[in-house]
């Protein structure tokens, strides 16, 4: 098991990922996304 999330425009790719469970993000937020987990694995 990853702790991991797909990065993906693609509406098709979405809807796979809701039925199975698999975390997904636009990738407009990316950057969002990895800047929020850098600050809590830094403890800032």
């Amino acid at each position: 098991e990853l702790d991991a999330v797909l990065v993906t425009a693609d509406n098709g790719a979405v809807a796979w990922a809701e039925k199975l469970g698999i975390t997904w993000l636009l990738p407009e937020k990316f950057t969002d996304f990895v800047e929020a987990a850098i600050r809590e694995h830094s403890g800032k």
